[in-house]
């Protein structure tokens, strides 16, 4: 929970994001936590359990939107 929180915080905070980056990053996290606890809900030991909260907490830090840069790095000009 703190985790998601932390990175939310995080990508709200970023300036050199549009809204419609946030809000998909924001959307990433809350689709990993939500599947997360239902996983949680599932788990039949603790171990299951501290596994899937290492998981999440390591899936949810990855998601890192970049700043839009206005180019796409798949375009070629020229050809």
């Amino acid at each position: 929970e703190q985790a998601a929180k932390d990175q939310i915080n995080a990508i709200n905070n970023n300036k050199g994001l549009t809204s419609s980056q946030k809000a998909e990053a924001i959307k990433q996290i809350e689709d990993k936590k939500a599947k997360a606890i239902e996983a949680v809900r599932k788990a039949t030991t603790v171990g299951e359990v501290e596994q899937i909260v290492k998981d999440v907490v390591r899936d949810i830090k990855a998601v890192n939107p970049q700043p839009y840069s206005g180019y796409s790095s798949n375009l070629i000009i020229g050809l």
